[in-house]
């Protein structure tokens, strides 16, 4: 189906998108979270948006980003951090709700104008209501969208940019997965440039329209875990890393033989990749998934 006989479809559309609620539980507490997710149609352009989209490198955004990215994983990820002296991690709060409407036009006009009219995107108005939604009057960027992340990298392109040039010239490491930042220092440092560190990382952050928060510091002798991955001295899975990352491929294929049109996720999809030095678990979940009619979903094996 061609993208303009798509978009005719989803004009039609009373609605573009449905939202929901879901409860996280984590350390014993809930948390709920709400969720928009576009309607089937719109769901479907995006997807195939983005196909057309992962062919273009300059979309690619920032290329210290390893989240939501084909070829990518946590493993590659940490890489640069194993065996630090000093590990600093932080959040960016609320990372896609702070994408603003003017940045994500800059997302819209870097497509090339020939791409933008075999898309049908026509317009930047048009781009705003398939790519984001209106809420109390102010334009967001849905967590729910699968375009949300390539726009969001992007918008985040200059932070990762001008950080990985700060740590590069003070001697640090620096990459980034989602809404997390991490920075690490094969050397020692003392409290005043650690402090420092954090407040580069706020500033910068601060000057894009971000926040960032959640700081956690740990050295040498700490365990020192990131993305639920310990990395002290090797790149090698816990077997609760493991069982966590099975444990999610079970449900998933309890879920499809249920009927859920469920697919896997980027998440799962870079976990996947990680685990891949434990190859008879590695096996299991993929073929699994294979069963579970995921072959589309796990194109990376």
């Amino acid at each position: 189906m061609k993208f303009t006989e798509l978009l005719e479809r989803i004009s039609k559309k009373d609605k573009l998108y449905n939202e929901f609620t879901i409860v996280i539980k984590k350390n014993g507490k809930e948390k709920r979270r709400n969720i928009i997710s576009p309607v089937s149609d719109l769901k479907y352009y995006q997807k195939q948006v983005l196909v057309e989209l992962s062919k273009i490198a300059c979309l690619n955004a920032s290329p210290y980003s390893f989240a939501w990215k084909k070829k990518s994983s946590i493993g590659k990820c940490l890489e640069p951090h194993i065996g630090s002296s000093i590990l600093i991690e932080a959040d960016i709060k609320d990372f896609f709700g702070n994408v603003t409407k003017h940045q994500a036009l800059s997302f819209f006009h870097s497509i090339p104008a020939e791409l933008r009219e075999v898309l049908g995107l026509t317009s930047e108005d048009l781009f705003c209501k398939l790519f984001g939604v209106e809420i109390d009057g102010e334009w967001k960027l849905p967590q729910g969208f699968p375009t949300s992340p390539i726009v969001a990298n992007f918008a985040r392109k200059l932070i990762d940019i001008n950080l990985n040039y700060y740590f590069t010239m003070v001697g640090g490491n620096f990459t980034v997965y989602g809404d997390n930042i991490i920075v690490s220092f094969n050397h020692a440092l003392g409290n005043a440039e650690i402090n420092e560190t954090k407040d580069m990382i706020r500033r910068t952050c601060s000057f894009y329209g971000f926040e960032a928060d959640k700081f956690r510091v740990s050295k040498s002798h700490h365990e020192q875990k990131v993305l639920g991955v310990v990395i002290n001295k090797s790149l090698r899975p816990s077997r609760k890393y493991i069982s966590n990352v099975v444990g999610k491929c079970v449900d998933l294929a309890k879920l499809a033989k249920d009927g859920v049109p469920l697919k896997i996720s980027d998440k799962l999809r870079g976990q996947l990749e990680y685990i891949k030095t434990s190859k008879r678990d590695y096996d299991y979940c993929v073929n699994l998934l294979k069963r579970a009619y995921f072959v589309d979903s796990i194109n990376h094996c």
